[in-house]
C-alpha cells in the first residue's frame, strides 16, 4: 500500500484498550487524511461508454453490484461506467452478471484514481473492521481493509460526481464514531457537495423482514441539486412466509440431520423459549440464529444474515423445521437466484451465501438511490 495511505494508518493508530471508545478526530490525523485525499488536483481518467441517454454508474468494492440490481429494481436506463472487486470469483460473476465497461481488481490503486468519470458512485467499502461480527480494529484493521474508506474519498475528491453513496454496518457510525466524523470533514473539505449521513434499518425501510442496520453517507454536488434530498419513510415490510415455503428436499437437505452438535442444543434451547412464550413453534414464524454460542430468535423477522451465518446456513425455520436455504438467504437480501445466472461456475452455494451476507439488502438500497437521483436531477 503507497506511504501515504500508511501514514494515514499511523496518523489514525489508538491504542488496543481504545477500540470501542468514541474521540474526537486529532488535528494531525485530519491534515494527514486531507493531504491524501486532496494532495492530487487532477488527472486524466480513462475513457467511458457512450452516454446516449443513460445515467453513468461507477462502483468499487462492488460484490455482485446491488446498487446496478437497485437501478433495475427502479427502471432506471443505466450503463456501469466500471465495477471493481478484489476477489477473482466474485469478479467474474459480475461481469457475467452485468455489462461493466471496465473492471479493476484493486480500488487502493493509482490505475483505479484513473477510473472513468461517471453520475453515480457507490460503494459498501469493507464492513469487517468496523463490524461487531469480526475484530471491530476500525483503521488498524490487520489486514488493512480499514483504509479503503480514504481511496474512496480522494477517487470523489478527483472525479467529482453528481451524487455518491458509500454505506456500510450500523456498528461503524456507533462505535466508530471519529472515523465517521473524519470522513464527513473531509467530504465537507470539498466544499462542493451537500452531504447526509443516516442509519437505516432494513426492516423498517427496505420492505424485506430481515433486521440489518446500514449506515449511508449520501452526496450531492451543490451545482446538480435540484430538490433537498429526503431519506426514505417507514414502509410495512411483507410478511415473512412470502420468503420461505414447504419444500420437502429442503426439509431433508437442511432440517434436524443437518445440524452439528451446538446447532441441535441451540434448536432445543431456542424451541423451549418459544414454548415458555406460550407459542408453538410450529405454527409462530420464529427464525433463530442456531451456529452461534449463544442462540437468539426473532418473531416474523430475520435476525440479521452476517457473513458467518449466512455462509453456514445458520438460521433456523421453526415453522418448517429446517435452517434456511440459499435461494431464501438471497431472497431476504432481494435478490433472486435467476439474476445470478449461472453462478456455480465461479462459487458455490456456500460461497454466494457468504457473498449474499456481505451485501447491502436491493430494495433498501433502491429507496435511497432513488430519492439520491431526484434530489440531483438524474431521475
Amino acid at each position: 500500500m503507497p506511504q501515504p495511505c500508511r501514514g494515514v494508518r499511523k496518523a489514525l493508530k489508538r491504542p488496543a484498550h481504545e477500540t470501542h471508545v468514541p474521540r474526537a478526530p486529532r488535528d494531525h490525523a485530519l491534515a494527514k487524511i486531507l493531504a491524501f485525499v486532496m494532495g492530487v488536483q487532477s488527472l486524466v481518467p480513462m475513457a467511458g461508454p457512450a452516454r446516449q441517454g443513460k445515467i453513468v454508474v461507477g462502483s468499487a468494492c462492488s460484490g455482485y453490484n446491488s446498487d446496478l440490481l437497485a437501478l433495475e429494481m427502479l427502471k432506471v436506463d443505466f450503463v456501469s461506467a466500471f465495477a471493481c472487486e478484489l476477489d477473482p470469483k466474485i469478479r467474474a460473476l459480475s461481469a457475467l452478471m452485468h455489462a461493466h465497461f471496465r473492471v479493476f481488481e484493486d480500488c487502493c490503486t493509482n490505475t483505479f484514481l484513473q477510473s472513468p468519470n461517471c453520475d453515480l458512485f457507490m460503494s459498501g467499502f469493507p464492513c469487517q473492521p468496523y463490524s461487531k461480527a469480526g475484530k471491530n480494529q476500525g483503521v488498524a484493521d490487520d489486514l488493512g481493509r480499514g483504509l479503503v474508506i480514504f481511496w474512496l474519498l480522494k477517487w470523489l475528491w478527483l472525479h467529482k460526481p453528481k451524487a455518491f453513496v458509500l454505506e456500510n454496518v450500523g456498528n461503524f457510525a456507533q462505535q466508530h464514531k471519529d472515523i465517521l466524523q473524519i470522513i464527513l470533514q473531509v467530504l465537507v473539505s470539498f466544499k462542493i457537495y451537500e452531504v447526509q449521513w443516516k442509519i437505516l434499518e432494513n426492516s423498517t425501510v427496505g420492505y424485506i423482514p430481515q433486521h440489518r442496520e446500514r449506515v449511508f453517507i449520501c452526496g450531492i454536488l451543490k451545482s446538480s441539486l435540484k430538490y433537498p434530498f429526503r431519506w426514505p419513510e417507514p414502509v410495512d415490510k411483507l410478511p415473512l412466509t412470502t420468503f420461505f415455503k414447504k419444500n420437502t428436499q429442503n426439509e431433508a437437505q437442511l432440517g434436524y440431520n443437518s445440524l452439528n452438535k451446538t446447532e441441535a442444543s441451540n434448536v432445543r434451547t431456542i424451541t423451549a423459549k418459544i414454548l415458555n412464550k406460550g407459542h408453538d413453534p410450529k405454527k409462530h414464524h420464529y427464525v433463530c440464529d442456531i451456529s452461534g454460542t449463544v442462540p437468539h430468535m426473532m418473531l416474523e423477522v430475520s435476525p440479521c444474515l452476517t457473513v458467518t451465518r449466512a455462509a453456514s446456513c445458520g438460521h433456523w425455520l421453526s415453522w418448517l423445521e429446517r435452517k434456511m436455504s440459499t435461494s431464501e438467504c438471497l431472497a431476504l437480501q432481494g435478490v433472486s437466484m435467476t439474476r445470478m445466472g449461472d453462478y456455480s461456475q465461479f462459487l458455490s452455494d456456500r460461497q454466494l451465501r457468504r457473498m449474499a451476507g456481505n451485501s447491502v439488502p436491493v430494495p433498501m438500497l433502491a429507496r435511497v438511490l432513488d430519492m439520491m437521483l431526484v434530489s440531483s436531477g438524474l431521475k
